[in-house]
């Protein structure tokens, strides 16, 4: 492994696919998106093998099986994780690599990689819940989010930063994420030298 690794994490909704699609647009971080899997279906504009790679349960369940999976976790009804291949092949190149995973994947991968950057993508209850009534998704899966909010905010304890995602201020938070990105790329690099 060559490449630094960065991890966004935080609550549900809390913006980490936006602010990770912007990122990547930024030539200057020079990014390269990790691609994780799920079994859930998807949603319109998506595209397999780019946003997620989409398994059948079947599959994902032969996958933790097999110790295919670094991490994984059963949330909302479905299976997500991420390949061990799949990350170490990132990480074999030069780019550094974006990784998006919830609470419980950080904890798994900070123990195999602990240089990693975490970086905790936070916003309040009362955003949380404003963002949920506009996707406008199942209520069902909604409560479970709002559930989850708490235990998902245990995540921050690990994270080397903390950015508040506030409402109308993303390009604030986007400029806030590549700065940590930089600074967590160049302590990368120093821990791999020393």
């Amino acid at each position: 492994m060559s490449a630094p690794l960065i991890i966004l994490t935080g609550p549900s909704a809390a913006g980490k696919t936006t602010i990770a699609k912007m990122l990547l647009q930024k030539k200057s971080l020079n990014l390269k998106r990790f691609v994780t899997c799920t079994t859930r279906p998807k949603r319109k504009g998506e595209v397999n093998h780019k946003d997620y790679h989409f398994l059948s349960e079947e599959d994902f369940k032969k996958a933790i099986k097999n110790k295919e999976m670094i991490e994984w976790s059963k949330v909302y009804g479905n299976y997500y994780g991420s390949r061990k291949k799949d990350l170490l092949n990132s990480l074999s190149g030069k780019n550094p690599v974006l990784l998006i995973v919830d609470s419980q994947g950080v904890k798994k991968i900070k123990k195999i990689i602990p240089t990693c950057c975490v970086i905790f993508i936070d916003i309040s209850k009362k955003t949380l819940l404003k963002r949920l009534k506009e996707r406008a998704s199942n209520s069902n899966e909604n409560q479970t989010r709002i559930d989850k909010y708490e235990a998902e905010k245990e995540a921050m304890t690990l994270a080397d930063k903390v950015i508040n995602n506030k409402d109308g201020e993303l390009s604030e938070t986007i400029k806030n994420v590549a700065t940590t990105i930089n600074f967590g790329i160049l302590l990368q690099k120093k821990a791999k030298k020393a």
